[in-house]
């Protein structure tokens, strides 16, 4: 499977139809597969940019929706949802410290990092650590100067 894989040209392909129709595919149903799919989601420009993975020793497992905007004033969000790759599920996790959208996430030492955004108080300095294991936000040190839209990696 891993060499028909090498040939499919993923970040060619819209999220949405990754999401709504490879995701669906049942030959992809495996743990090779899966970690397929969520690496094809995670490097699609644009549209991804509010997902990050914590990895273990078997790969990708874990994708995240970070923050956001929305409601009926167009509020900034809180809200933190985890899609587990393989059982197939989304579930609802503690909220960030600072709500806020375009926010910055990445994962380094197994904590998510939400970085920067756009709040009601403006554009943020903020950063914010996430431990998955006890599903629990705390600050971090704050960004030199407040961004918002980034992307950023660990190396």
């Amino acid at each position: 499977m891993a060499s028909l894989f090498s040939h499919v040209r993923f970040p060619l392909l819209t999220h949405s139809f990754i999401r709504d129709v490879v995701h669906e595919e049942p030959l992809l149903a495996s743990g090779p597969g899966m970690r397929v799919v969520s690496r094809a989601l995670l490097t699609i420009p644009g549209e991804a940019s509010v997902l990050s993975v914590a990895r273990d020793g078997l790969g990708p497992r874990m994708l995240y929706a970070v923050g956001g905007a929305g409601g009926a004033d167009d509020e900034s969000l809180g809200v933190v949802e985890r899609f587990d790759v393989m059982a197939g599920k989304w579930e609802a996790m503690a909220p960030m410290l600072s709500k806020r959208y375009a926010v910055g996430v990445g994962v380094v030492g197994g904590k998510l990092y939400a970085v920067g955004g756009m709040g009601s108080g403006g554009i943020l300095q903020a950063c914010e650590r996430f431990d998955p294991q006890t599903n629990t936000w705390e600050a971090a040190a704050p960004m030199p100067t407040a961004r918002w839209g980034m992307g950023f990696s660990a190396m």
